[in-house]
């Protein structure tokens, strides 16, 4: 069953986490549909189930109550209280005798006298777990008076055991007096010692506050006066070698003490001041404690008492044990006697608690004045503390100022130590920068890696500045933060002063603010001022030095720039050089190829040409041809040598010229030059090739502005020659005159430039070794490695630099006293220089210099070297040797044209011929054999078919042999038969005539193509002009086959057409004689559609009948085997469940009656239900068959079945049809009643209601059930009168025609 889940209690409020609890609804919500439909559903579900679960009889019903009181009855019975069991009783019973008897039957000494004669207990019958058998005699007869004697000796000794438990106990008592005495007694002095050593512990705390006070000074000494430098010096020192008066020394000593004192209290500060009452309120709190812990009402003296008091009750609970033990005075003389002990102890207790507290009063009274005490003493030392604490404030100000806090701090002395580190660093930077520039070899020299370290040098000088810039900032920060401490040092000095209120020590000013202004301010500005100065006159160098060093690293990345440049053009120009020189070499190499390429490929054409050639003729016009071109080629061969000649001898002079071109660069940015001399002589060189090159193009623009037309004649070609020499001629005088004009200013130039050279010496080296001669060229020093340095790093001239320091010196005179220039060094407060003066080494860079003019030289000359290394004479003499090579290589190729090209291929031509013509005559013979194929088919499609119309003449013929349909059939079916092996053998023909027309002459055409495929592979050497011309001849040939294949396909259609045609007119004959045949034969022997229904419709109507007997059979099946599982369920204590049951059958359902009857459905009703339903259908189904003998027939037909009420128990049998329609009339007007609440009785109305719908749903349970198992069986006539009728209806249609036909 579904139950609902349990309410969850309500979240507790402010609760939160992922524990916390809410409630699914609250009181005050809407309940949503889907939440009260989930609780509606689990009721139902709950409510259905257990309807479904109490669906047993009344009589299960009351069996299931009966059984639970059984079970009560039990439970009852097992839980009422038993009486033990006589094997425990007995040896109980047993065990109470023997303790009285032992109670008077004591010995003297109190031990229980031994059981004897017939008291005797068997002790193995005890251990034995049986039950004792006691013998029991006259023995209080016998033994009288010795009990009575024993009986007296018992009562003295228990007076005796009274007497000594009072004795033992007022000893105890004694005992515990004097133990408790003497923890009393040490508790005291405990607490003695404790409150002393605190008195002396507060004294401690307050000693801080209390210094000695200074002794007096004798006369005519000055007093001392305390302020801070007095506090703050050294003290006095004492000499040691006993030179001093003792008494003065006394005196010195006593007065360092209290000025050590009185320093200590002024350092101190509010908190710790504070802290010394807060300790002493501590002390005094201890103290209280202390006292407490001793008088107080949980403190030793009451743990003493306590103590007292539960060893006390322990020695009354043993005096109260002893006494009821010895049993010698009654219960209530006992306890009044210890009654009285407890009164006198209770009264003890009282005194020693009333001392307690008396005393605990009286020690925490002193506690409270001793405090007080220490408070007012505290308060005096407060005041002398404020004016310590003045002086002392003001001498650590003081203090602060005279020291380098605000002077030279250190904080900036480490500020500008790292300017001076990155300086050093930046400088060092542009050295290795500079050393980077230098390193570079100079073949590998390059704008990119000049522009890259101008980078490096862009990056490192931004880095500086913002570095510098950085740092500069710092140092203004650390001047202003300089300048907020001290203020905020002024602001905390004054607030502490304020704080204090020492008014006698403000020296006559009216506020804190005017006596810090007058005594500490002006000292502390000072420095301040001097600090601002210096970081002033710092950042003014630092920004000169840096624009210097810049400057100079920019004049060397310029100056390497052009270097870059240089080196640049240099290796482009060789390259170029070398590249021209090679590409003029090759560009003729490859022109050669190019026409010795052509010059073969023609000759590849003309050989083709004649690989090709299909007929003699050609072949004789092509050899004479190639002859033509092979006398061609040895003219260009020679050409090709006399061009590449003139190249390789124009190579040295040119590469010379090159390389003094570039040198005279490299001179102009080195300090050198070259000789006028040669330098002379060179230029003109190139002026004169510079006019060369101007008047080639003037001609070559004049050639380009007369070309000729496409349609020039001869007149028009001499015109045009005409102005082109004019043009040429023109062009060149402008050329020449223009390179005269340059020519006068080009002198000019160089005189100019020459100015002052024939002074300068050789570029020599240290040991005098002309340097620059391995370029070819005389090298002269225009400049010294001083001046070139001075020119590279930008450095003003020497002279300048002295005026300007003349200039500054003559101010510096005038203006005397002023404030210091813009150039002043940065010094420290102390002397120290702040910042240092950095520049390049000289000597470092002049050397570099020296190394790079080298470096350069020696590029050069290994460029020179470079161009050098080209062999011409022997490029020379293997142009020579190659041409005559090449001629004697060319004379013999006539001869291999005439016997290789020529003559093999006059053979291939003449057999290709032959082989052409035996394949025409193949294909002709195989296209007149097709021919021949198609006639004789369709001679033979003639002769099948004449042989096709014979036979069917044969069995029209032999149709009226036949006696039955059978036969008929067979006639029939043989004529078809021949009809379709006639159809099959023409369409044979057809499907031959069509491979006829497609397959066999494609397979010919197949052959034709496969004969020019042939030809098209190459294995016979077919050429091109052979392949065009067999193709031709075979695609006539394919045109005469694709004609006889059209003739041959309509031969095919129109055979093909004629088939149905060639069949119709036999079969219809045929056909119409076989009809003839077949009605006849039906109407004489009743065959057919038409003369055999009657006896169709009589085999139908019997099977029907069977059919429907049989089936009621099944029905009746189903319902007994129904019957026979719900029989076979196992029947438990609370009923049967319906989940167990089988299912209901297909065809009825007895349950829905009973809902229509408003009856409760029981087991049992359900399996007499289904058992009645099941005899009253095999009744009805016997009755029809006609199953039952004559004389029981009747007992056993539907009607003679009693009619019983399935619906209810309380009544078996169905009421008579009279009594069934009172009921009826009775619940339609009980009916009318309750309508109109016009009834008497409204529970025997409804009574009335209730048993109508139940007879009716009765009625109808029987009705329905028989229909849905009967079925049309129910109201159809018996079996035998319906075969009786099929018998009748046949005699009828056949009227005496057939024999009489039997169903059986």
């Amino acid at each position: 069953m579904t139950t609902l889940p349990p309410v969850r209690p309500p979240a507790k409020a402010g609760r939160k986490g992922k524990h916390s609890q809410r409630t699914l609804l609250d009181a005050t919500d809407l309940p949503a549909p889907g939440f009260v439909q989930a609780f509606c559903a689990s009721q139902q579900l709950s409510q259905a189930i257990a309807a479904e679960r109490h669906c047993n009889a009344n009589g299960q019903a009351a069996y299931l109550k009966k059984k639970q009181q059984q079970l009560a009855y039990v439970e009852e019975a097992h839980k009422r209280e038993q009486p033990p069991l006589e094997a425990i009783a007995a040896p109980e019973i047993l065990r109470g005798e023997l303790r009285r008897d032992a109670v008077f039957h004591h010995g003297a000494a109190g031990v229980p006298a031994p059981l004897t004669g017939a008291a005797a207990l068997d002790i193995c019958d005890l251990r034995g777990g049986g039950v004792p058998m006691v013998k029991v005699g006259n023995e209080a007869f016998v033994c009288r008076e010795k009990r009575l004697e024993n009986q007296k000796n018992f009562l003295a000794s228990r007076k005796v055991r009274h007497d000594a438990a009072l004795e033992e106990f007022q000893r105890a008592v004694d005992v515990l007096s004097e133990e408790c005495q003497q923890e009393v007694e040490g508790a005291t002095t405990r607490v003695k010692k404790d409150l002393e050593e605190k008195v002396v512990e507060s004294n401690a705390i307050l000693e801080p506050l209390e210094p000695p006070p200074l002794p007096e000074r004798p006369e005519g000494e000055e007093p001392l006066v305390l302020d801070e430098t007095t506090l703050l010096d050294e003290l006095h020192d004492l000499p040691l070698d006993g030179t001093i008066d003792p008494a003065k020394a006394k005196a010195v000593a006593a007065e360092n003490a209290a000025l050590k004192a009185l320093r200590a209290l002024g350092e101190r500060t509010e908190g710790e001041v504070r802290g010394i009452l807060k300790a002493v309120e501590a002390s005094t709190l201890t103290r209280k404690k202390r006292i407490e812990s001793f008088a107080g009402a949980e403190g030793e003296l009451a743990r003493i008492d306590q103590l007292r008091k539960s060893k006390m009750e322990e020695l009354l609970k043993s005096l109260v044990e002893a006494l009821t033990a010895a049993a010698h005075v009654v219960h209530g003389e006992a306890e009044r006697l210890v009654e009285e002990k407890a009164l006198s102890f209770d009264q003890v207790l009282l005194d020693n608690r009333k001392a307690m507290h008396q005393l605990e009063a009286k020690l925490t009274v002193q506690a409270l004045e001793d405090n007080k005490e220490y408070k007012v003493r505290w308060h005096k030392g407060l005041l002398l503390w404020k004016q310590q604490r003045h002086r002392h404030s003001m001498a650590v100000v003081m203090r602060r100022i005279r020291s380098n806090e605000f002077r030279q701090p250190d904080s900036l002395i480490e500020a500008v130590g790292r300017v001076r580190d990155h300086q050093a660093y930046v400088l060092n930077q542009r050295k290795e920068l500079m050393d980077e520039l230098f390193c570079i070899p100079q073949q590998r020299l390059t704008v990119a890696a000049v522009r890259q370290l101008e980078e490096a040098n862009t990056q490192l000088n931004d880095r500086a500045q913002e570095t510098f810039d950085t740092l500069l900032v710092e140092l203004r920060e650390l001047r202003e933060a300089l300048n907020v401490s001290a203020e905020q040092m002024l602001g905390e000095l004054g607030l502490e002063l304020e704080v204090h209120d020492a008014r006698q020590e403000w020296k006559g000013h009216d506020s804190v603010a005017n006596l810090i202004d007058a005594e500490v301010r002006p000292p502390l500005r000072e420095c301040l001022d001097q600090v601002a100065a210096m970081l002033h006159a710092l950042s003014n160098k630092l920004t000169h030095q840096e624009e210097a060093l810049h400057l100079a690293v920019t004049g060397v990345l310029s100056f390497f720039t052009n270097l870059a440049k240089r080196q640049e053009l240099l290796k482009k120009r060789v390259e170029e050089f070398e590249v021209n020189y090679n590409g003029e070499v090759e560009d003729c190499e490859k022109d050669f190829e190019d026409t010795c390429e052509r010059n073969e490929n023609r000759m590849k054409e003309l050989h083709g040409e004649i690989d090709d050639a299909a007929h003699h003729e050609t072949l004789d016009e092509l050899k004479q041809q190639t002859f033509d071109h092979l006398d061609q080629m040895a003219v260009g061969y020679r050409d090709h040598a006399d061009q590449l000649l003139c190249i390789h001898n124009r190579y040295p002079g040119e590469a010379q010229a090159l390389i003094r071109k570039e040198t005279r660069g490299y001179c102009q940015d080195l300090g050198l030059a070259l000789d006028p001399a040669e330098e002379t002589v060179a230029l003109a060189a190139e002026r004169a090739a510079a006019t060369a090159i101007l008047e080639a193009e003037a001609v070559a623009a004049a050639e380009a502005a007369h070309a000729p037309a496409a349609d020039e004649d001869e007149a028009a070609r001499a015109a045009r020659l005409e102005a082109l020499a004019a043009a040429v001629e023109a062009a060149k005088a402008k050329v020449h005159q223009d390179a005269e004009s340059r020519e006068t200013e080009a002198v000019e130039a160089e005189t100019a430039a020459f100015e002052g050279l024939e002074e300068k010496s050789l570029w020599c080296a240290t040991d005098g070794t002309a340097l620059g001669g391995g370029t070819g060229c005389k090298v002269l020093e225009k400049k010294t490695l001083e001046e070139l340095r001075g020119t590279v790093l930008q450095e003003p001239k020497p002279e300048a630099d002295a005026d300007a320091d003349a200039a500054d010196a003559a101010d510096a005179a005038d203006v005397d006293g002023e404030a210091e220039s813009h150039g002043d060094e940065p010094v420290f407060a102390d002397g120290t220089q702040a910042l240092d003066t950095l520049s390049f080494d000289h000597g470092w860079f002049e050397e570099n210099l020296a190394g790079l003019r080298d470096a350069i030289f020696q590029n050069l000359q290994s460029q020179k070297r470079y161009l050098d290394r080209v062999d011409i004479p022997a490029a020379c003499e293997e142009v020579r040797r190659d041409l005559d090579q090449r001629l004697r290589r060319h004379t013999n190729r006539k001869g291999e044209v005439q016997v290789e090209w020529y003559v093999p291929r006059y053979g291939t031509v003449s057999k290709h011929k032959d082989k052409f013509e035996r394949h025409l005559i193949s294909v002709a013979h195989k296209c007149q054999d097709q021919d021949d194929v198609v006639e004789k088919a369709l001679q033979e499609v003639e002769e099948v078919e004449e042989k096709f119309k014979q036979d069917l003449v044969s069995l029209q013929d032999r149709l009226g042999e036949a006696e039955t349909l059978p036969v008929l059939t067979s006639f029939e079916r043989q004529a078809s038969d021949l009809l379709s092996g006639f159809k099959d053998f023409c369409k044979s023909a057809v499907k031959t005539l069509l491979e006829l027309s497609s397959k066999a002459p494609q397979a010919l055409q197949k052959d034709n193509q496969a004969f020019l495929m042939m030809c098209k592979k190459g294995e016979e050497q077919y050429s091109e002009p052979e392949i065009a011309y067999y193709g031709g001849e075979i695609q006539e040939l394919n045109q005469t086959l694709d004609e006889r294949m059209q003739q041959r396909a309509q031969k095919a259609h129109e055979l093909e057409g004629q088939i149905d045609e060639k069949c119709k007119a036999p079969m219809q004959v045929f056909s119409e004689a076989y009809a003839a045949a077949v009605e006849s034969l039906c109407a004489s022997k009743g065959y057919g559609r038409k003369y055999g229904e009657p006896r169709r419709k009589a085999q139908e109507r019997v099977r029907t009948l069977i059919a429907r007997a049989k089936t009621v059979g099944a029905n009746i099946e189903i319902l007994l085997d129904y019957v026979k599982s719900m029989l076979a369920l196992p029947i438990e204590e609370g009923g049967i469940e319906v989940a167990t049951m089988p299912p209901l059958p297909r065809i009825i359902s007895i349950r829905q009656f009973f809902a229509r009857g408003g009856e409760s459905w029981t087991f049992p009703a359900e399996c007499l239900g289904m058992l009645y339903v099941a005899v009253c259908t095999m009744a009805e189904l016997g009755t029809h068959l006609g199953a039952f003998k004559e004389g029981y027939a009747s007992k056993y037909e539907l009607s003679a079945v009693p009619g019983l009420r399935i619906l209810r128990e309380d009544a078996c049998l169905m009421p008579s049809s009279d009594e069934q329609q009172e009921v009826h009339r009775k619940a339609e007007a009980a009916k009318k009643a309750l309508s109109d609440n016009s009834a008497e009785d409204r529970e025997e109305a409804e009574s009335t209601v209730q048993l109508s719908r139940s007879l009716e749903a009765s009625a109808s349970l029987r009705e329905d059930s028989l229909l849905r198992v009967l079925g049309p069986l129910m109201k159809s006539e018996k079996f035998n009168n319906e075969i009786q009728l099929v018998i009748k209806a046949s005699h009828e249609a056949y009227a005496g025609q057939v024999p009489i036909w039997e169903p059986w």
